[in-house]
């Protein structure tokens, strides 16, 4: 059985800004729910967007996380 897909991103809202990793239909391209997050640094680099996705991903086992180009594990 294939994994669900989700997508690691920065929701950027009113502070705090958050990593998260939500919900994905690749055929749609439909975004839903989130799954887990982390508040983030307002003005983040790579290095912070990587150190997040290692905290995150591994608390989403079931799912096939889509990361950003530059973005890796």
């Amino acid at each position: 059985m294939m994994k669900k897909k989700a997508m690691f991103l920065v929701k950027r809202r009113p502070l705090p800004m958050v990593a998260a990793i939500v919900d994905y239909n690749p055929e749609t391209g439909r975004k839903g729910r989130v799954l887990v997050s982390e508040p983030i640094a307002e003005h983040f680099g790579n290095e912070d967007l990587i150190a997040a996705a290692r905290r995150l991903v591994p608390q989403v086992p079931d799912r096939l996380v889509i990361l950003p180009i530059g973005v890796d594990l």
